[in-house]
């Protein structure tokens, strides 16, 4: 992967996250995946009257 990103002059265009990736991509589209930057997206709801500790917890068990 680091290889085809310096190939493509894209090493410092790789976007940090958490990423869902099907087994059946391919190392290009692995790659157009990490530039383009779209994450998995975690719902979380905290219900009102929640403390800070009680918030904390959730987003942890949540990662």
């Amino acid at each position: 992967m680091r290889a085809l990103a310096y190939l493509q002059d894209a090493e410092g265009r790789v976007r940090a996250g958490h990423y869902s990736l099907p087994r059946s991509l391919r190392a290009g589209e692995v790659l157009a995946l990490l530039l383009e930057g779209r994450q998995e997206e975690i719902a979380v709801t905290f219900p009102e009257g929640w403390t800070v500790r009680r918030i904390a917890e959730r987003l942890e068990e949540r990662g």
